[in-house]
C-alpha cells in the first residue's frame, strides 16, 4: 500500500519518496478526481491511481503533469485513457521516446482551469526548475501542488535549477536554470491565498508564506552576488554563497549526519558549484 496523506479533506499526497519518486497526489472535486503527477514507474502509478479512486470513491478524470522529469512522469501509461493536463512547454519538452500522440492533451500557455460544480482548480505555468514546470492550485482548500519549483528538506530546501534546458538561449552550451522565472513564480505564489504547499519533494509545507519568502530572499541574494561578479568581469568561482542562511543551514544539517557528514558536504559543495554555474551562465548570456 502507498502511504497517502490527507492534506485537506479533498486533497491527498504521497511525500515518502517511495521508489525514488517525486511527490504525487490528487484533488477530489464533486464528481471526479484530478491526479497530480504520474510517479517514477508504471507499477507505482497503477497502484496510485487505484488507491486514489478508492480513497475518494470517484474516478480519475484528468492527470496533471507538473514537469517532464522521469521521477514525475515515468508512470504516464497508467493514465493513458484520461486527458493529460500540462503546460505547452512541458509537452514540447517531453523525451522523444514518449509520443504525445498516445495521450489526449489539454495544454495551456500560462494558465487554465478545470471546473466541477462550484469548485475550480487552477493550473499555472511557472518555469524556473524546468522549462515546463507548473503547479496546481485548489482555492477551495487553499492548497498548492508546486512540483519541483519547491523542495522541502530534500536538497536542503535549496531551489534546484541546474538541469533546466533553457530553449530561449540557443547558444548556451550548458543546461541551466532560469532564476528570473523562479523570482516571478515565488512572487506570484506569495500573492495566492495558500495554507499548505505540497512540494515536488519532501514533506508538506504548513507555513507557506514564510517558506516562500525565504526561498525568494535566497534566489534574489544569489542573483545579486552573481551580477556583481559578472559586471566586475570576475569568474564563477568568485560568487560567494557561504553567508546565505539556506546555505548555512544546509551545512549544519550535513554536520548532523555523523559518519556521513563528509560525503554530504562533498555533495553539497558540488551542488552549490552547479548552482553558481547556472546563475553565472544565465546572466552572462544576458550580457548584463
Amino acid at each position: 500500500m502507498i502511504e497517502l496523506e490527507a492534506v485537506t479533506s479533498r486533497t491527498i499526497a504521497c511525500t515518502s519518496g517511495i521508489k525514488r519518486s517525486g511527490n504525487f497526489g490528487g484533488i477530489a472535486l464533486q464528481t471526479f478526481v484530478i491526479a497530480i503527477d504520474a510517479t517514477s514507474s508504471l507499477d507505482l502509478s497503477r497502484q496510485f491511481r487505484k488507491q486514489l479512486e478508492e480513497t475518494f470513491n470517484l474516478p480519475v478524470k484528468y492527470l496533471f503533469l507538473t514537469h517532464t522529469h522521469s521521477d514525475h512522469r515515468n508512470g504516464l501509461q497508467a493514465f493513458k485513457d484520461v486527458p493529460l493536463v500540462a503546460s505547452k512547454n512541458c509537452i514540447q519538452n517531453m523525451p522523444k521516446k514518449l509520443s504525445s500522440t498516445d495521450f489526449i492533451i489539454n495544454s495551456f500557455q500560462k494558465s487554465t482551469t478545470i471546473e466541477d460544480g462550484l469548485s475550480t482548480v487552477e493550473f499555472h505555468w511557472f518555469g524556473g526548475h524546468t522549462i515546463g514546470s507548473s503547479g496546481a492550485y485548489f482555492p477551495d482548500d487553499r492548497t498548492l501542488f508546486s512540483g519541483d519549483l519547491i523542495f522541502h528538506r530534500f536538497n536542503f530546501s535549496i531551489p534546484f535549477l541546474t538541469f533546466y534546458q533553457n530553449k530561449s538561449f540557443d547558444n548556451m552550451s550548458k543546461k541551466t536554470g532560469n532564476p528570473e522565472e523562479y523570482i516571478v513564480a515565488f512572487e506570484n505564489i506569495l500573492n495566492m491565498d495558500i495554507d499548505v504547499i505540497v512540494p515536488g519533494h519532501g514533506p508538506i509545507i504548513k507555513n507557506p508564506k514564510e517558506f516562500i519568502q525565504q526561498q525568494l530572499v535566497f534566489i534574489n541574494s544569489v542573483k545579486v552576488a552573481t551580477l556583481e561578479v559578472v559586471r566586475n568581469n570576475e569568474s564563477m568561482e568568485d560568487i560567494c554563497l557561504n553567508d546565505l542562511k539556506l546555505v548555512q543551514l544546509a551545512y549544519v544539517r550535513c554536520d548532523e549526519e555523523g559518519k556521513k557528514a563528509q560525503s554530504w558536504k562533498k555533495w553539497l559543495d558540488k551542488y552549490l558549484d552547479d548552482l553558481k554555474q547556472a546563475f553565472y551562465t544565465y546572466y552572462m548570456a544576458l550580457n548584463v
